[in-house]
């Protein structure tokens, strides 16, 4: 457990040489890895040091909202994107959002509709 809470902290602190890390932990397929990765995006950019980043983190989580993505974790990415944006509304996620909730398969369709 502490390992965890010391990898999300370095995560954290230092974003933009993590984000390719990001990436890599989204796309991990190991379930522990790619909850973290969830975990991660859903802190990363938060606050004023972060609004540079938070778009790059943004479009990371559209990225694996993709065909490629397993099934069952796009409607986690879609709730971890959703998070992200509640509050401070990247339009651009919030587009993609709409966009999945009218043409993307039926649980990433249900899963955006729940978000927005």
């Amino acid at each position: 457990m502490a390992w965890r809470l010391f990898f999300i902290a370095a995560a954290l602190y230092n974003l933009a040489a993590g984000l390719p890390l990001l990436a890599e932990l989204l796309a991990a397929p190991s379930p522990r890895l790619f909850n973290m990765g969830l975990h991660v995006a859903r802190e990363a950019g938060r606050g004023a040091a972060g609004d540079g980043l938070s778009a790059d983190v943004d479009a990371l989580l559209l990225a694996r909202i993709g065909p490629e993505t397993p099934p069952g974790r796009v409607p986690l990415v879609i709730a971890a994107l959703a998070d992200r944006t509640s509050g401070r509304g990247s339009e651009q996620a919030q587009q993609a959002l709409g966009g999945v909730a009218e043409k993307g398969p039926r649980e990433a369709r249900l899963a955006a509709i729940e978000a927005l």
